[in-house]
């Protein structure tokens, strides 16, 4: 992995990605559990040059705390957007965390994580893109309104995350953006494109617009190539059939990628690991749960190019779900 290449990592419900640059790594989110760390381990990388949370979600910021104070890996700079709203476990022992980084490990932290920060994130090769939110959600922040009335909350406050090469849009990582943000960047002639997009809610309900339509909206905005969800097989019955049928009726040809093996697509998990599976730490590794699993993406070319394979990844899909959203099939539950 001495090219640049995005991991999107199978930690369930949750995100966590890391970018393996040509001059340092960031990670992007954290998700839960040990995968991240895991993941470090494996690849042997002791230090974490940029870590941006997008939000104050746990499924999100739920092992920053164990990747800053772990003695193995020295992370250097964090950035994420405060959130008075949170008085979570989770988002308080983030604090304590960056705390204890700060004194002990010289942590550099900055509360803000906003369009502003545009091209002072790279570590090479890729350039690291923040497309939502703005400056001036900052002054309000979780808890605040916007200039229409609308409510922020963590979710319309959360970060999305472009990475382009070269000029060119490779990855978007949306976070857990909701309609505010798409109706933002029409109205400032954002450019969200992207081959890949991370699909934001883990294909769940997206705030209070009907999910079709957010996934139509966000599509007809990114018009990417593949879009990835990471979820867990039986948390929440996700990704949502609705938001499939949006995205495919959007985008065709599109290829669509879950980490792990939704309840919708398969009533059973396979008797064993799938031979396609990136030898990668992965949540539903052990569990059999794993769909695409841990997603290596490449972006030492011209295009993205994705592992697993599709047809690889297709093949699996062809055997082991009968009822596969992303083949336009689903079972009832």
């Amino acid at each position: 992995m001495k090219r640049p290449s995005l991991v999107v990592l199978d930690v369930g419900h949750g995100n966590a990605a890391v970018l393996i640059d040509t001059a340092g790594v960031v990670v992007i989110d954290a998700g839960k559990g040990g995968v991240i760390l895991d993941f470090l381990e494996r690849l042997g990388i002791r230090a974490v040059d940029v870590l941006l949370i997008s939000h104050a979600d746990d499924d999100h910021v739920g092992s920053a705390p164990h990747l800053l104070i772990d003695p193995k890996v020295l992370v250097k700079k964090v950035y994420y957007n405060s959130d008075a709203s949170k008085d979570t476990r989770s988002w308080n022992t983030f604090a304590e965390a960056i705390r204890m980084a700060r004194i002990e490990k010289n942590l550099e932290a900055h509360p803000e994580l906003t369009t502003s920060l545009s091209g002072h994130l790279d570590q090479g090769e890729i350039g690291i893109e923040i497309l939502f939110p703005t400056p001036e959600m900052g002054t309000s922040a979780p808890g605040g309104r916007v200039k229409d009335g609308r409510s922020i909350t963590s979710n319309s406050m959360s970060a999305a995350v472009k990475l382009n090469k070269a000029g060119k849009s490779m990855i978007l990582l949306a976070g857990d953006v909701e309609q505010g943000c798409l109706d933002l960047w029409r109205s400032e002639r954002t450019d969200p494109r992207a081959d890949v997009l991370v699909f934001p809610h883990h294909g769940g309900l997206p705030g209070d617009t009907e999910p079709a339509a957010f996934a139509t909206d966000l599509c007809n905005l990114v018009q990417p190539r593949a879009v990835i969800f990471s979820i867990h097989r039986t948390r929440f019955l996700l990704p949502n059939p609705d938001i499939i049928r949006a995205i495919l009726g959007t985008v065709p040809g599109v290829r669509i990628a879950c980490t792990q093996l939704s309840t919708w697509c398969a009533r059973a998990v396979p008797n064993g690991i799938p031979s396609h599976i990136l030898d990668l730490p992965a949540q539903g590794r052990e569990s059999h749960f794993c769909c695409a699993g841990t997603i290596q993406i490449d972006l030492s070319g011209d295009e993205p190019v994705i592992y697993p394979r599709g047809a690889d990844h297709l093949g699996f899909i062809d055997s082991s779900a009968e009822s596969a959203l992303c083949r336009g099939k689903c079972a009832a539950k």
